[in-house]
């Protein structure tokens, strides 16, 4: 059965009687959107049924959430409890142990509400003359009384003091090389001395002095040049012949840190291969260091046979005459031959070492030409060997570009 009250609202009756404690039988203010535009008021001054029944501050009786008129003097915020909050309190009589939850009043005045500790003011900017600044999480540390604690150390570990960094450095312009201040050190921390004289370097000691520098940390290491690794330099590397030092082309296999002239053949001059220059029909030529003088010169091997063996024997011959009788002190620019001898049935020559050739330089300047000065510096020397060659009744057979090689 509905009923009507005077504004004409409608109240309904549950059709289950025995529903009726737990539904209201009156309606909150939060299910009628329209209470909030009727007037708090009536004309005569008297408030009307709907702002006493609606109203949020005023609720009435019938409303679940019951309160006591505001008294002067008493805090306002203190006095609401939500519904939920005391319907939590009432226990089952079928539980044994009470499950309240502890009572917090969200609507406490902004007075009563607990103050939190402040963030830190953000740190000035420091003075070239002061400290270096903390970082942001010390200055938080020592807000909130914590300590800085390192991951890496355990409760009971002393902790080091902070290192003091000291002033920021300056920097002053300068205006002449004398007012330079330098400090040198008259024996730099940490390094042994050189057996040449002076300090060997942290770089020298991590380069050339490295098997020292070894051999102080560990007494027990030992080094040994035949032992490093080695790179074939010879193309194919496989050993067919001669015993297996040589490929089937009767080349001999070069190998980086290998040793051309042995001591058992009585030769004075021992060389350590470093790189191959270059490679042709006559055979190989090997950029290389006497052990003896550390002299870096060239050594042509030539191949394993009879032809070139027999060719190259007359070279050594053409090469003899003309740098021992007719060009003594080198004037008529004649490749120098310094050495010969034979290594594993290969005759080894050893020349200077010369830089690219003329087709090279050419090929460097895209093919572009040279200067007119240059040019008539090469033809000089050029047309003064030739005359040279005709004084000794040779003839060159051969004069290219590639065959003509440039000093350092």
């Amino acid at each position: 059965m509905a009923l009507n009250d005077r504004d004409g609202d409608f109240m309904m009756d549950d059709a289950d009687p025995y529903n009726k404690q737990k539904y209201s039988t009156s309606r909150t203010s939060s299910n009628l959107n329209s209470a909030q535009y009727l007037p708090a008021t009536a004309e005569d001054g008297n408030a009307s049924t709907a702002a006493r029944k609606y109203s949020p501050m005023n609720t009435s009786p019938s409303s679940p959430y019951v309160t006591s008129p505001v008294q002067q003097g008493m805090n306002p915020y203190a006095s609401y409890t939500p519904q939920h909050q005391r319907q939590a309190s009432r226990q089952s009589p079928t539980r044994q142990q009470s499950y309240n939850t502890p009572s917090q009043n969200y609507y406490s005045s902004p007075t009563a509400r607990p103050q939190h500790s402040q963030l830190p003011p953000i740190q000035t900017p420091l003075s070239p003359d002061g400290q270096y600044g903390q970082s942001a999480t010390a200055q938080l540390n020592a807000v909130f009384g914590r300590e800085m604690r390192s991951p890496g150390l355990r409760q009971g570990q002393p902790q080091s003091e902070p290192i003091n960094n000291g002033p920021v450095p300056q920097f002053s312009k300068c205006h002449h090389v004398s007012e330079l201040n330098p400090r040198i050190n008259a024996q730099p921390p940490f390094r042994r001395a050189h057996p040449e004289g002076g300090f060997i370097s942290p770089l020298q000691a991590l380069t050339t002095h490295l098997p020292s520098t070894y051999r102080i940390c560990n007494p027990n290491f030992q080094y040994e040049s035949s032992r490093n690794p080695r790179r074939v330099l010879t193309k194919p590397s496989k050993g067919t012949k001669n015993d297996g030092h040589d490929n089937e082309d009767s080349d001999y296999i070069l190998y980086v840190n290998d040793i051309l002239g042995s001591e058992e053949t009585g030769h004075k001059n021992r060389y350590l291969i470093l790189d191959v220059l270059g490679q042709g029909t006559f055979g190989q030529v090997v950029k290389c260091q006497n052990l003896r003088t550390q002299e870096v010169v060239a050594v042509k091997v030539v191949k394993n046979r009879t032809a070139y063996f027999n060719q190259s024997m007359m070279e050594v011959s053409v090469l003899d005459l003309l740098n021992s009788r007719m060009d003594k002190n080198d004037d008529h620019h004649i490749l120098r031959l310094k050495d010969t001898f034979i290594h594993r049935q290969h005759l080894c020559l050893v020349f200077e070492l010369l830089s690219v050739n003329l087709y090279e330089l050419i090929k460097q300047n895209q093919f572009r030409g040279l200067s007119t000065t240059l040019v008539r510096v090469f033809a000089q020397q050029l047309l003064n060997g030739l005359c040279l060659l005709n004084k000794a009744r040779l003839i060159h057979c051969d004069l290219k570009p590639e065959n003509i090689l440039l000093k350092k």
